[in-house]
C-alpha cells in the first residue's frame, strides 16, 4: 500500500519566480483543525493490508522536495538536517504557513509528519528529504494520507541559492525507482513539491 506511494503538491498557476498557488483562485477554504487548513491538494485515505488486529512495525525510506513546516509538540525523530519526521504533534500556523505533510493512522491511533526540517530552514526554498521512518499500522487499519497548505501558496521546487527572482529546482539523483515511477517525472522537472515512501521492512510484532 505505501510501497511507491508518493503525496504531490502541484503547482496551479505560478504567482511568483519562486512561488506558486495550490488552489483555484477563490478564497483559501478554511478549517478548524490547523493541520487541515487551507488547500488540501492531497487527500488519500487507504486501508492497510495485513492480518487485521495484528500489529506492524514498518520502516520507509522517505524521500522528497518539501519546504520546512514548525510543527507544535510532538516528538522530532532525529536532529538530522535532512530528517523531517516528527511523530505527534499539530501544525503551528501562526509560526508559518507553509504545507503539512502528513500520515494519520486510525490503529494504534498516530500522526506522523514529514517535513519538520526546524527553525534554520524557514527560509522561501525547498530542500530535498532523504531519511527512514519507523511506523506502527495494525492490519485493516485506516491511513489517511494529505497535503495541507493554510495560505494557498507554496514555494515552487526552488531550491539555493535563495534568491528572490532565482528557481533552481532541486533533484534527487538517488530517488527510488518505484518513487520515481509514481511522481512520474525526474524532481528536477517537478515544479511543485512531493514526498514519496519505499517500504525497506516489514516486521510483525509478537
Amino acid at each position: 500500500m505505501l510501497d511507491g506511494f508518493v503525496l504531490k503538491q502541484p503547482c496551479v498557476s505560478q504567482s511568483g519566480p519562486r512561488a506558486c498557488r495550490t488552489h483555484a483562485a477563490e478564497a483559501c477554504p478554511a478549517n478548524a483543525e490547523p493541520t487541515l487548513a487551507g488547500a488540501r491538494p492531497f487527500d488519500q485515505t487507504l486501508t492497510f493490508g495485513g492480518e487485521p488486529g495484528r500489529m506492524y512495525d514498518v520502516t520507509l525510506h522517505v524521500q522528497g522536495v518539501v519546504e520546512s513546516k514548525v510543527y507544535a509538540n510532538g516528538t522530532d525523530v532525529s536532529e538530522l538536517p535532512t530528517d523531517g519526521f516528527q511523530r505527534a504533534g499539530t501544525a503551528d500556523n501562526a509560526k508559518n504557513q507553509r504545507s503539512v505533510f502528513a500520515l494519520r493512522v486510525a490503529s494504534p491511533p498516530a500522526t506522523y509528519f514529514f517535513n519538520a526540517l526546524g527553525r534554520d530552514a524557514m527560509r522561501r526554498s525547498v530542500f530535498a528529504v532523504d531519511y527512514e521512518a519507523l511506523l506502527t499500522i495494525q492490519g485493516g487499519a485506516e491511513v489517511h494520507a494529505w497535503i495541507a497548505d493554510p495560505n494557498c501558496e507554496a514555494v515552487r521546487n526552488c531550491g539555493d541559492p535563495d534568491e528572490p527572482a532565482e528557481c533552481v529546482p532541486v533533484d534527487i539523483p538517488s530517488l527510488e525507482p518505484k518513487i520515481r515511477a509514481t511522481l512520474g517525472v525526474e524532481p528536477a522537472a517537478n515544479d511543485g513539491q512531493f514526498i514519496g515512501f519505499a517500504v525497506k521492512n516489514v516486521t510483525v510484532r509478537n
